[in-house]
């Protein structure tokens, strides 16, 4: 299984596809409209605002998502938020696999495992996501990765994805399962959710608009918040670097304001996040650096720029001694194992569980301690995740 495998959940009433483009309302969950292709969004029956705290995830507003019977989950969510100069910030990087794609990915992992997994999955090739899909569905579905365009992929993460198992190919057929699609919609809206529990001092949320699809998701999530009786009161401002353009979806709606931030801004945002110790890409810089200037902001840094790593031959005894504390301690997190091995750093034992979780040794599950997530390893065992 996964990470975490949980029977179903979700908010359990009658869905509807509603595109974005054409305006057709279809019955049940369609990734993109059935009559013309373009983007659509999920329109679920009966939704309410009723956070479970004790689950440390963002699963802990499943009666705001679509049902599923089988709910697969690495504890993505909950993730922090920070004061950084004249702004919040929402580390999305702290996700399991330093994106917040992890949302979308669980969602839609869920549905596909909901369905009885499928033989393989094709998904279109996208910087995150389709890391992120092709960890989730470990274990649930063979991985193929087409790439479109590869003078625009990473090097390290089409690596990793090889030696997790799937499978690369170039070119596209069109039925690949792509980043903007209505699930991804309904996890992404799970960060405005977050922000909606937390209540920081804040007035608007700003998101780094690639292609649209996040500040579409937040969007949504706190349309979806006040129609389920949590207060709300928040605005959507969007962040593009100069030049690029307005993503075409951000047209259709009439609730994000579009910003164009100069690039000497985006930069000088990145190096100020850089001295708090957040690394983070220009864009979300860009989304940063709006906020300072409109005050009263949060923005959305939506990745750590953390790539899978290539282990030195001098960790092995590190790892060997990780292993098998974790063996004998039955469950522990990294700060569990640091008190019981002193001669490791804390930061080499962080190390080490990632390593041994990234090899199919350890597997991981959050859990609440002291109102707090805190994410805790066990040796894997058959029939888990490996």
């Amino acid at each position: 299984m996964m990470g975490a495998d949980h029977p179903g959940s979700g908010g359990g009433g009658r869905v509807d596809t509603v595109c974005m483009a054409c305006g057709e309302r279809s019955p049940g969950v369609h990734l993109r409209c059935p009559r013309c292709g373009g983007p659509a969004i999920l329109e679920i029956e009966g939704i309410r605002w009723d956070v479970r705290r004790d689950v440390p995830s963002m699963w802990r507003y499943e009666s705001m998502l679509p049902a599923v019977r089988r709910r697969v989950s690495l504890g993505e969510g909950v993730t922090p938020i920070r004061r950084v100069g004249d702004a919040h910030v929402k580390l999305e990087g702290r996700n399991p696999t330093g994106s917040y794609a992890d949302r979308a990915s669980s969602v839609m992992a869920s549905h596909i495992a909901s369905e009885g997994g499928r033989g393989e999955v094709a998904v279109e090739y996208s910087e995150d996501f389709a890391y992120s899909v092709a960890r989730y569905l470990r274990g649930i579905s063979d991985v193929e990765v087409a790439i479109p365009d590869p003078s625009r992929v990473d090097p390290q993460e089409v690596v990793a994805l090889v030696e997790m198992g799937a499978r690369v190919r170039f070119g596209r057929t069109g039925r690949e399962l792509g980043y903007a699609n209505s699930l991804s919609v309904e996890g992404l809206k799970t960060i405005a959710l977050e922000v909606i529990e937390k209540s920081p001092r804040v007035e608007r949320i700003v998101v780094p608009a690639e292609t649209g699809l996040l500040a579409l998701s937040i969007w949504k999530g706190l349309r979806d918040a006040e129609e389920a009786g949590a207060g709300v009161d928040l605005e959507v401002d969007a962040a593009i670097l100069r030049g690029s353009g307005t993503p075409d979806v951000l047209s259709r709606i009439g609730g994000v304001s579009v910003h164009e931030v100069d690039p000497e801004d985006a930069v000088r945002g990145l190096v100020e996040l850089a001295r708090a110790g957040i690394r983070a890409k220009v864009l979300s810089a860009a989304a940063f650096a709006l906020a300072e200037e409109l005050g009263r902001g949060l923005a959305v840094v939506t990745a750590s720029q953390r790539r899978p790593q290539v282990h030195r031959r001098g960790e092995s005894a590190l790892m060997a001694d990780v292993a098998r504390a974790v063996g004998e301690m039955g469950e522990a997190s990294a700060y569990d194992l640091w008190r019981e091995l002193r001669r490791y750093t804390l930061r080499g034992i962080y190390k080490a569980v990632e390593a041994l979780e990234a090899e199919g040794e350890l597997c991981a599950r959050h859990v609440v301690r002291g109102g707090r997530k805190v994410r805790v390893y066990s040796r894997c065992v058959d029939g888990e995740d490996k």
